[in-house]
């Protein structure tokens, strides 16, 4: 049983370690050499084809391995973690399958290392298998909090340009453009995390969907509560027949006075998060340096000297 489960580690750890040097270092490599051959003029040498043969033979052994892997996941929780990757803002870059993938290495390179190590030291006994079960599920779940704390940056972010945005929106309706050219005149001018989020409404809308699907999937996307307000209030003008122009300033205004809120509530805070600092840090630094030489003086005075 041992050495079954010392291969088996050793498979998955060499399969691993191997698409992960390729990708690093493969196609630079690879680029390198070829443009030297194509100058020198000769062709590629058969070794080098061999190379890629092997290469091409162990990526597409890996990419079904976590193919068949991620197609015996539920499809719930495939498009549970297709909506975190676009609240995070990275499915351009990283989508489910690929997630899937990184969190697999994570939790599997690291605690077969461990294991090998030592089973080749001292042998395998249940308290190494339990601190090997207690680091998988930790490195297993670090990506996730990982992604977490992108998506709750892009929120804020998300909520700190909302308020912006929408009174240049409101500018730009009021000044006679429609909603959807006053979007369009606000990504070609501005940058941002919900500038972005636009421009995919905009794509959205280009491909066919209509204006209240785009806009329910940009609330999906981001899944603000200011943004959620905003977009289902512009769904409801737009179905009950109400001047965009009157919405988007109405919003706009209270996004200027939610913003304050937040500041007047994060002041507020303020004295209670100092309230530590100062008892543990700043008074005592206090003390020595009122009553130090004074007690110094009473010990002298008591000491007799």
């Amino acid at each position: 049983m041992k050495y079954v489960l010392a291969t088996l580690l050793f498979v998955t750890l060499s399969i691993s370690i191997t698409y992960i040097l390729q990708k690093i270092f493969y196609k630079k490599i690879i680029i390198e050499d070829r443009m030297k051959k194509l100058q020198s003029g000769y062709e590629i040498e058969s070794k080098a084809l061999k190379y890629i043969f092997y290469k091409k033979l162990i990526k597409n052994l890996y990419e079904k391995v976590n193919k068949n892997i991620y197609g015996l996941m539920p499809n719930n929780i495939k498009e549970r973690i297709q909506l975190k990757l676009q609240k995070a803002g990275i499915i351009h870059k990283v989508d489910a399958y690929k997630w899937i993938t990184i969190k697999l290495i994570v939790a599997v390179i690291i605690p077969s290392i461990y294991v090998i190590a030592l089973y080749q030291k001292d042998g395998i006994d249940s308290k190494n298998l339990f601190i090997w079960v207690i680091v998988t599920g930790i490195l297993y779940a670090l990506p996730n909090l990982f992604l977490e704390q992108i998506i709750q940056k892009r929120k804020k972010q998300i909520e700190k340009e909302l308020p912006d945005v929408l009174d240049l929106l409101t500018v730009s309706v009021e000044a006679g453009l429609s909603f959807d050219n006053s979007i369009l005149k606000l990504t070609d001018k501005m940058k941002g995390v919900l500038i972005d989020e636009f421009s995919k409404y905009i794509a959205e809308m280009k491909i066919g969907k209509t204006r209240k699907e785009a806009l329910q999937g940009m609330q999906r996307r981001i899944d603000v509560d200011d943004v959620t307000t905003f977009t289902g209030a512009l769904i409801q003008a737009y179905e009950l027949g109400i001047s965009i122009s009157n919405v988007v300033k109405i919003q706009s205004k209270q996004m200027r006075e939610k913003r304050r809120q937040r500041a007047q509530e994060i002041a507020m805070k303020a004295p209670v998060k100092m309230l530590f600092p100062l008892i543990f840090f700043i008074f005592p630094s206090i003390f020595i340096i009122l009553l130090g030489p004074a007690v110094l003086r009473m010990i002298k005075a008591f000491s007799g000297e």
